[in-house]
């Protein structure tokens, strides 16, 4: 059964497809809750965001090879002239420089479904991905991406990833 959450979050406009490592496995869940806020908040100045306002879902997924823990993101909400090949590298760098491991950065190509592979195993039908997800079923929704899944829709007069318009 589908959750109404993922219906809202299918029609945000995703820019960025980010994977973000760490350099050791043996830290602690608030150290990675701070390192992702903390990661969020220089991005956000980086990119010129409004404080907030960006949208972001994050979910934490053990690896296949070694099981090691890491997030995968998505990011909206940027003025679309910011999201370019540029923007992908100085993110990786900006992630790399906090102390975090490796990270991957894409412009987001909604044909490679990226959100699907965010969302993958929440309704517990697969087990094999559901327990990549460190036992957790959860997504990290930014406040701002809370706000569009209470509304329920987005108000914008930009045309969603499959040309409709989102009223």
């Amino acid at each position: 059964m589908e959750a109404p959450e993922l219906r809202v979050l299918a029609v945000v406009r995703w820019q960025l497809f980010l994977t973000l490592t760490f350099k050791r496995e043996a830290i602690r869940d608030k150290v990675r809750g701070t390192m992702l806020m903390t990661f969020i908040r220089k991005f956000e100045n980086v990119t010129q965001a409004v404080p907030r306002r960006l949208l972001w879902c994050c979910r934490r997924e053990r690896g296949e090879i070694g099981s090691r823990l890491h997030f995968h993101l998505l990011i909206g909400g940027l003025p679309t002239k910011r999201v370019h090949k540029g923007l992908c590298f100085q993110t990786m760098r900006l992630w790399e420089s906090m102390g975090g491991g490796f990270a991957r950065v894409r412009v987001f190509d909604p044909v490679l479904d990226g959100l699907g592979y965010v969302l993958k195993g929440l309704d517990g039908a697969d087990g094999y991905e559901s327990g990549k997800f460190a036992g957790r079923s959860e997504l990290t929704l930014s406040e701002s991406c809370r706000r569009v899944v209470r509304r329920g829709s987005l108000r914008t007069d930009s045309p969603s990833s499959n040309g409709e318009k989102i009223e």
